[in-house]
């Protein structure tokens, strides 16, 4: 193995077949495992078909271990999956955490959207004293009915991109273990059962492939999962769906009811409470009737008061003393359970001032694009999202929730559509802000080539699994002290769409004396907050780093200007009664590209040392110590890592008993 490493120039030494194959008996220990896939070199037990593919050992015949403990549903997430959905009122997505109860996990209360979402359940199997293993078995089921099933036991080399069609990239990782799982079926996932396996004709402004698109009225979600020794959990969720409409909405003249009185106006007729789901209820969710609910900005922060509402009398009335006889009010309908959207009642005589050049925010989700904008007061001015040469209107800035607003649009309306801006009125030219970012829309067999400031992006043919986005836009970045930035960031979105072939991203190499082994392309982790090493190759022109990749994400172009920092040493400098044959090793921090297999030199009396290094922990151990004379001893460490900077030595006097 040590040969092939060498030869590589990596500790990957990649498959090695022994030949003559070793004979073993039945019982005989052939190696230890327990590594998730990286890290040291390790063993992996596979049962394969004669056609090569892996098979689920257990259900090969292997005896699955001695488990008590249930799977672990930890959290819901639902997600809007069209311009017209949110969540809880004004979200687009929004995390429940699942406490356990009598029999099921639940959230502390019911889940309320108006538009079709998607969903997906973050779940683990407890594995050892601490660790955590993916589950064996998922399932949910809408009012009883079982819409999506996973329980591969079998799958082919060629289907591992649907891993990113079975688990949320945004929030699943190995380090530490986070496994969120989808509960639908995307089109091309062909390890799941449930959903249409292909995506419908879409509308302008339907919902993305694959979402939950329930009918008005109260729902119960059931998801159950298990492992392979038989153990099983469940999680019950109530889902309240309702379209609520946007109410008219106006303020009295002089407030002359006793206090601030805001009349208001349903788009149509409240309808009645719908009849609850067969087998619905759950921990005492309940609809309730329709309703207004009304708020009035208190004048400073984000913060709003509430006021009285008569859906009979068509008002909502703040008392005199409330002190806010000329501030805004918002109301929102209630249908179903559900919220609509806030809607403004201005004082009169309120003027709405363009708000301050600002960068605004750009929230892109799998069906559209959100542009929001901070404001002074909840007073929305007449702001548009214009797009194209002539600046044609796209879609309307609304009041949102707190100081913003936002405006929301189609991922296919959105492609093309650049120069995208935010028009005005009053502001210099028109224009309030312009918006940096491209669209484009694929299908499956549509290829790709993207060119901008100082990067490429190349997707082929066959890399979406179903028709979508890609927006693109570069973000100033400075990366880290570190890790200086080259370029500006790219941001390819939505983050975490997964693709079926792999794309490729080129940074530019400008014509700076830099060694170009100390250039690298790295990926955000925004869990860790973080830059983390993703590769790079040079291209045959030698003008540009390539990376090969299959998620979106953002990326940018560093430089590794981190050495190595050797931190414990064992022995350590000055021990003494040290053992003949004393385990040898070194804490090594490394920020960058990482070390190579054999970045770390052990020099023991002049004498080099083979030695091993552990990413995950950080640890480089020597695998075969010396038996050592008493007296003292001197040991010497270095490290150098893929860039090629080396840390200062350490240095670690020692006496052998």
């Amino acid at each position: 193995m040590a040969r092939r490493q060498a030869e590589a120039r990596t500790r990957y030494p990649g498959d090695i077949y022994l030949d003559p194959p070793l004979p073993v008996r039945r019982g005989q220990v052939v190696a230890y495992s327990g590594e998730s896939g990286v890290g040291l070199p390790h063993l992996h037990f596979e049962v394969r078909d004669g056609d090569d593919a892996p098979l689920d050992p257990f259900a090969a015949g292997l005896a699955p271990p001695e488990d008590r403990r249930r799977p672990v549903l930890e959290s819901l997430t639902i997600t809007a999956a069209s311009e017209t959905t949110f969540v809880d009122g004004a979200l687009r997505e929004q995390v429940y955490p699942l406490v356990e109860g009598a029999g099921a996990a639940a959230p502390s209360g019911p889940v309320r959207v108006s538009g079709p979402f998607l969903a997906a359940v973050s779940a683990y199997d407890p594995a050892g004293p601490d660790g955590k293993a993916g589950i064996a078995s998922l399932e949910m089921a809408i009012d009883g009915r079982t819409v999506y099933h996973l329980a591969p036991r079998s799958f082919r080399f060629e289907q591992y991109p649907q891993a990113g069609l079975i688990f949320d990239h945004r929030r699943s990782r190995l380090g530490p273990a986070q496994f969120t799982y989808r509960l639908l079926r995307l089109p091309g996932n062909q390890l799941a059962e449930g959903g249409p396996a292909e995506p419908a004709p879409r509308a302008e402004s339907a919902a993305e492939p694959g979402a939950l698109d329930l009918p008005a009225g109260m729902h119960r979600m059931e998801i159950r999962a298990g492992d392979e020794a038989g153990n099983r959990s469940r999680a019950v969720v109530c889902l309240l769906v309702g379209h609520p409409g946007t109410p008219r909405a106006w303020r009295d003249g002089d407030g002359s009811r006793g206090g601030v009185l805001v009349h208001f106006a349903l788009a149509d007729a409240a309808a009645p409470p719908r009849p609850e789901a067969k087998g619905a209820g759950v921990g005492g969710c309940v609809a309730g009737g329709p309703g207004v609910e009304a708020e009035i900005w208190s004048g400073e922060g984000e913060r709003f008061q509430p006021l009285s509402c008569s859906l009979r009398e068509g008002a909502c009335l703040a008392p005199r003393d409330a002190g806010v006889g000329d501030r805004t009010a918002r109301l929102r309908e209630v249908r179903d359970g559900v919220q609509g959207p806030w809607v403004l009642a201005l004082p009169e005589g309120a003027v709405a001032a363009v708000p301050p050049a600002s960068e605004p925010t750009l929230e892109a989700w799998p069906g559209f694009l959100d542009v929001m904008l901070a404001l002074d007061a909840p007073v929305v001015p007449e702001l548009r999202l214009t797009g194209g040469p002539e600046g044609a209107t796209l879609a309307p800035f609304l009041y949102r929730d707190g100081l913003r607003c936002g405006a929301s649009i189609d991922h296919r309306r959105l492609a093309g559509a650049e120069p995208l801006a935010i028009a005005a009125p009053g502001a210099p030219g028109g224009v309030l802000a312009r918006l940096a970012i491209d669209a484009r829309f694929l299908g499956p067999q549509d290829a790709l080539t993207y060119r901008g400031p100082g990067f490429e992006v190349r997707l082929p043919a066959g890399s979406r699994f179903f028709p979508g986005p890609l927006l693109v836009r570069a973000v100033p970045t400075a990366g880290e002290s570190r890790l200086p930035a080259m370029s500006d960031a790219v941001e390819l979105l939505p983050e975490g769409e997964a693709l079926n072939e792999r794309a490729t991203l080129a940074f530019e190499l400008s014509d700076a004396v830099l060694d170009p082994r100390a250039l690298g392309i790295y990926r955000w982790d925004s869990f860790h907050a973080r830059w983390t090493y993703e590769g790079g190759d040079v291209d045959s022109t030698g003008r540009a780093l390539t990376l090969a990749f299959r998620r979106y994400g953002r990326f940018a172009l560093l430089q590794d200007a981190s050495p190595p920092v050797v931190g414990a040493v064992s022995p350590p400098a000055g021990a003494r009664n040290v053992g003949r044959r004393p385990p040898i090793w070194a804490h090594v921090e490394e920020d960058g590209e990482g070390l190579d297999f054999d970045g770390v030199a052990f020099v023991l009396d002049g004498r080099p040392l083979e030695s091993e290094f552990d990413p995950d922990r950080g640890l480089s151990r020597v695998l075969d110590v010396p038996d050592l004379s008493p007296g003292p001893h001197r040991l010497e460490i270095r490290a150098t890592d893929k860039a090629g900077n080396l840390s200062d030595p350490a240095e670690a006097a020692f006496e052998v008993r």
